[in-house]
């Protein structure tokens, strides 16, 4: 008999002589069980809507993003654009102007970066 069936045979015995051991063995199964299923629907929820969430998340960035090296601004800007706007595969080409700033609440002060677009942008990008 193979090592599996010694030890379910063993186990099964013991759960009939003694009443607590079978009481906590019922409530770790179960409860294994539960926190299985529950596992099991939250990864099938996550996974249903995680198109949807990967949709609203490129709304607010891009997809590719092009920086000078030294962290500096480009300095030609609009070339740069035309380049990258010729590639094929490209949709839209913009620029984004990111800073870094202090914002000041009741509860402190904090550090954040502002990006802005252009208007036009804004208004194509958050039409339904």
């Amino acid at each position: 008999m193979p090592i599996t069936g010694l030890l379910a045979q063993r186990f099964a015995r013991s759960l009939r002589a003694e009443g607590f051991a079978r009481f906590t063995t019922i409530v770790s199964v179960f409860s294994v069980a539960l926190g299985s299923l529950a596992l099991i629907i939250a990864i099938s929820v996550l996974r249903g809507y995680e198109e949807k969430i990967e949709e609203t998340a490129m709304r607010f960035t891009s997809h590719v993003e092009t920086k000078p090296i030294l962290g500096d601004v480009i300095g030609n800007a609009r070339g740069s654009m035309e380049r990258v706007a010729t590639i094929d595969g490209v949709s839209s080409v913009d620029i984004v102007l990111n800073r870094e700033a202090l914002a000041r609440t009741r509860s402190g002060v904090d550090g954040i970066v502002l990006s802005a677009l252009r208007t036009v942008v804004l208004r194509r990008s958050s039409a339904p």
